[in-house]
């Protein structure tokens, strides 16, 4: 499926969260403690992309794309058990 408008209204709003934060002197920590408002979202984008999309999404939208990486370097570290879940 391509990626419809709505994709990329949420990744300009992802994109504008982190820059928010970041402008402000956040970084992952802050970045974290805001996300989930943009979880649905985010994971509604990841079902309708198709191959390459989300990279495209990542190379013209900066904060997505820290965004993304922080979700991919948390998910890495849950599936190593480097980071616990709690029960």
């Amino acid at each position: 499926m391509a990626l419809r408008n709505q994709d990329h209204q949420v990744a300009q709003l992802i994109d504008t969260f982190v820059k928010n934060i970041l402008a402000k002197g956040g970084g992952e920590e802050g970045i974290l403690a805001g996300m989930m408002p943009y979880m649905q979202g985010f994971k509604g984008i990841m079902d309708n992309a198709a191959a390459g999309e989300m990279d495209m999404l990542a190379s013209q939208y900066d904060g997505f794309r820290r965004f993304a990486k922080l979700l991919e370097k948390l998910a890495g570290g849950i599936q190593d058990r480097v980071i616990e879940v709690p029960k």
